[in-house]
């Protein structure tokens, strides 16, 4: 399935939306911005990177998701 389509399928009705101020956010997983646009959507991109705190200490840590196309 294209990456269009799931974006008009999901858009609105996702769980994970958060709509204030006449703005609207979302709190997906390594998000990097918190934008509901497709251009930042991390569930339709074959690569999707993301920033965690590190179990340890001040640092963090960099993690890039990649999955293959027929998923």
């Amino acid at each position: 399935m294209s990456a269009r389509l799931q974006w008009v399928v999901v858009q609105n009705c996702s769980s994970f939306l958060i709509k204030r101020k006449k703005q609207v956010y979302i709190t997906e997983s390594n998000k990097l911005k918190a934008h509901n646009s497709l251009r930042y959507k991390g569930l339709m991109h074959h690569q999707n990177v993301g920033v965690e705190p590190a179990a340890k200490g001040k640092r963090v840590v960099v993690v890039v998701m990649k999955r293959k196309s027929g998923q």
